[in-house]
C-alpha cells in the first residue's frame, strides 16, 4: 500500500513480533486447525484494515484533521456487519428467549427469568459494548493518525498479552 518505506528496523519489528508469537505457541501440544486458521486471519483482517484506515488518512484531508470523520464512516459498516452476524448465528436463541423466558438447565432452581428482562438485559450489554468499542475504535484512528499501522499492531499485540495477564490474574486462568 505504500505507507512505509522498507527498512532494517520495521523488518527487525516484523521478525521479533513473528517470533513472539511462534514461542508462545510452540509448545502447545493440542492445537486446533480450525482455531489457528481463524487467529491467523484474524491477525491478517486486523492489519489489512488499518493499513487501509491509514491509506484512508493520508488520501484525504477530512479524515487527516479529525479522526471523528473516519470512525463516523467505519462505525456504521462494522455495526451492520455485527448485527448480521448476530443474526445469522443467533437469531433461533433470540427467538425462543423472548418467547419461553431463560431457565438455567444446569441447577435444579425453577426460576425462570422472562424474556422481555432478558431482551432488556441483552440490549443494555449491547448498547455499553457498542459505546466502549466506539470510544476504542476513535482512540485507535487517533493513534493512527499520529503513528503508523505498524505502531498500532504491535500496540495490539500488547493488549492482548495484557488481557491474558489480567485473565490469569482476575479470573485464576490456567497459563500454559
Amino acid at each position: 500500500f505504500l505507507l512505509e518505506k522498507c527498512s532494517m528496523k520495521l523488518s527487525l519489528v516484523c521478525i521479533a513480533v513473528s517470533v513472539g508469537l511462534g514461542l508462545a505457541s510452540y509448545s502447545e501440544t493440542h492445537v486446533s486447525k480450525v482455531g489457528i486458521i481463524l487467529v491467523l486471519l484474524a491477525g491478517c483482517l486486523g492489519g489489512l484494515r488499518w493499513a487501509l484506515s491509514q491509506r484512508l488518512i493520508y488520501l484525504h484531508d477530512r479524515f487527516r484533521k479529525s479522526s471523528l470523520h473516519l470512525v463516523a464512516k467505519i462505525a456504521p459498516w462494522s455495526a451492520l456487519s455485527s448485527v448480521l452476524v448476530a443474526l445469522l448465528c443467533d437469531s433461533h436463541r433470540i427467538y425462543h428467549i423472548t418467547q419461553d423466558g431463560w431457565q438455567n438447565k444446569d441447577t435444579d432452581d425453577d426460576t425462570k427469568i422472562s424474556g422481555t428482562y432478558m431482551l432488556t438485559g441483552a440490549l443494555v450489554f449491547i448498547v455499553v459494548g457498542g459505546i466502549a468499542s466506539f470510544l476504542l475504535l476513535l482512540v485507535e484512528v487517533k493513534l493512527l493518525q499520529l503513528t503508523s499501522s505498524l505502531t498500532l499492531g504491535v500496540l495490539g499485540t500488547i493488549k492482548e498479552i495484557l488481557q491474558i495477564l489480567l485473565a490469569v490474574l482476575v479470573f485464576n486462568d490456567k497459563f500454559t
